[in-house]
């Protein structure tokens, strides 16, 4: 099997650790033109030698081959700003990057650059609408959620059903109406102002992290590759990723049919699913409005770019 990752920066080095160490004797062809990689890339390519696993670089030919194409080039956002403050920049990254060549049609593309809803988006156009492009989204999210949830409630991660919806931002959407813990809902276990508390702490999540490090890099790289895994499964997963949202969402939140947003699907033997629009309450339909508007503002803004 063919990978391709497109930029080595943090992101897409541990992409490519992971794969490594998930799946042996794949092929990753790396696509990144800086010398500063040079180092990274070596190291890498003795990691996978232990995996029988083989490691090109800038191969454009390779990735006209790819199975599945990760997408992480991009500037990260300012350690204080939003993940939106670099979108005209990490836009233009796609014509620079496509303009090498072409995936074949059954090719998959994951995107983990960031605005990760809109980025997904202009891939997606810029292919023509021929592959299947998603986005890491909201996964992320819904998976820190459910860790805030365990480390407050004292119950299994595995109990734990998080859904977070909407923009991989600041103006993400916890449901804690449909999240449940061991079966129950979520308000069983959180009250309002719990609620609040971990709403608060989950939108915070990078930052906390970036007080430290230069970028986050696990918890997204872990969903990337999960993601590829559903898609290689013949197992329907449950998973909240970006995604063109279809005629029932588009009417629930008065936006453009094909708006990519983060909405839970089922992902499965190379294709994905669009499940029945969640049950949200009045504020939870009107914070996802918020992010829905946000989202068509960026398209609206930065399309002719």
């Amino acid at each position: 099997m063919q990978v391709t990752i497109v930029g080595l920066g943090e992101t897409g080095a541990t992409v490519a650790a992971l794969l490594i160490e998930k799946i042996e004797g794949i092929t990753i062809n790396v696509i990144d033109p800086s010398e500063w990689v040079e180092g990274k890339m070596l190291d890498l390519q003795h990691a996978a030698a232990f995996k029988s696993t083989k490691i090109l670089r800038n191969d454009w030919s390779a990735a006209a081959e790819a199975e599945y194409l990760f997408f992480c080039a991009g500037v990260r956002n300012p350690k204080e700003g939003d993940r939106m403050d670099v979108v005209q920049e990490n836009k233009a990254l796609i014509t620079a990057v496509f303009s090498n060549f072409k995936p074949k049609k059954d090719a998959i593309v994951i995107v983990l650059t960031n605005p990760v809803e809109a980025i997904a988006q202009w891939i997606y156009e810029h292919l023509e609408k021929k592959n299947i492009v998603v986005g890491t989204g909201t996964e992320l999210d819904r998976l820190r959620l459910a860790y805030l949830m365990q480390v407050k409630s004292g119950v299994d991660y595995s109990q734990i059903h998080a859904i977070v919806i909407g923009e991989h931002g600041s103006d993400m959407v916890a449901v804690f109406s449909q999240s449940k813990v061991k079966g129950e809902k979520a308000s069983a276990y959180f009250s309002a102002e719990e609620q609040k508390a971990l709403h608060y702490d989950l939108v915070n999540a990078a930052k906390t992290i970036r007080r430290t490090e230069e970028a986050t890099k696990y918890g997204v790289a872990q969903c990337a590759i999960d993601i590829m895994v559903s898609f290689m499964d013949s197992k329907p997963a449950y998973r909240v990723v970006s995604v063109p949202c279809n005629r029932d969402y588009a009417v629930l939140l008065n936006c453009e049919e094909g708006l990519f947003l983060s909405l839970p699907v089922e992902i499965y033997n190379r294709s994905w699913r669009m499940q029945t629009p969640l049950g949200l309450t009045e504020n939870e339909k009107k914070d996802f409005s918020k992010a829905v508007e946000k989202l068509s503002k960026v398209q609206r803004n930065y399309r002719a770019y």
